[in-house]
């Protein structure tokens, strides 16, 4: 199967603009898209926003996605 890019989070931004975890068990699937799962990063928050729980806009600007979620 070939790799795809995973889709857009729900804040509209791109799996890319994520805070990026490493998943450090070998067995779990990396190519879960739709959890935000992809090369053995998970995406995390969106650093549009904030970065390690920290708000770098103000709130009306804020991006609510605290752990990635596709769009469908």
């Amino acid at each position: 199967m070939k790799h795809r890019e995973p889709s857009k989070c729900i804040c509209t931004h791109k799996w890319q603009d994520h805070h990026l975890g490493i998943i450090m068990n070998p067995n779990f699937p990396t190519e879960d898209h739709n959890r935000g799962i992809c090369g053995g990063l998970k995406a995390q928050e969106c650093e549009a926003t904030q970065v390690n729980g920290e708000w770098l806009v103000p709130e009306k600007k804020r991006c609510y996605c605290p752990s990635y979620k596709a769009t469908k």
